[in-house]
């Protein structure tokens, strides 16, 4: 473990830190100071030198509860980052008995696989269970007029009914991968914006 402190904290939030992490008996850790005109480009350069598995960052202190501000600095490091980040939000609290469900963003790419397989080993570490989740394009939903009816009254249109079996494919391949984890897993699938959807569920 690395903790990366911007170097305008103060003297006395640093032995704060390390007061902090032998509280919670974490006495193998590196504290590393970098100085930089903002704590982004800071941490930039910091988790370039570090070559770390997984970010973790605490929202701003201006952020609203529960969220994180838009243009602050773990957004930037989100955006940048080739590695996992944790973000915790502002006034969170570990839930009493632990994390019980995981939730995983799918998409039929190598960046949702990878996110579920991540997820799914963090399931198995915590004795959790999985929630994939999927949100389909409105757009897509939009083309469903077409009822099986429709379809041998031939009332379809063929963009109507690739789209069709676009979503079922999604879906058929969201089932799949789910079917393979290792873990206990259910799937979510939604229909709308994808942040907005991800959130919801």
């Amino acid at each position: 473990i690395v903790a990366v402190v911007h170097t305008g904290e103060h003297e006395s939030s640093l032995e704060q830190l390390r007061a902090d992490l032998q509280r919670r008996g974490l006495d193998e850790v590196e504290i590393r100071t970098f100085e930089d005109r903002t704590a982004a480009r800071g941490l930039a350069r910091a988790l370039d030198e570090v070559q770390a598995a997984l970010i973790v960052l605490g929202s701003s202190k201006r952020s609203a509860i529960g969220s994180v501000l838009v243009g602050t600095t773990a957004e930037r490091v989100i955006h940048a980052s080739s590695c996992p980040v944790a973000v915790v939000p502002k006034g969170y609290e570990r839930p009493e008995g632990g994390v019980k469900v995981i939730g995983a963003a799918y998409s039929p790419s190598d960046e949702g696989r990878e996110a579920l397989h991540a997820a799914a080993s963090l399931a198995r570490a915590g004795g959790a269970r999985v929630r994939a989740i999927m949100v389909l394009d409105p757009a897509h939903a939009g083309e469903q007029s077409s009822s099986m009816m429709a379809g041998q009254h031939h009332s379809t249109s063929p963009t109507e009914d690739e789209a069709a079996v676009e979503r079922l494919s999604e879906r058929a391949e969201l089932k799949e991968a789910v079917a393979k984890l290792d873990v206990e897993a259910e799937t979510d699938v939604l229909v709308g914006d994808a942040a907005d959807g991800i959130v919801a569920a």
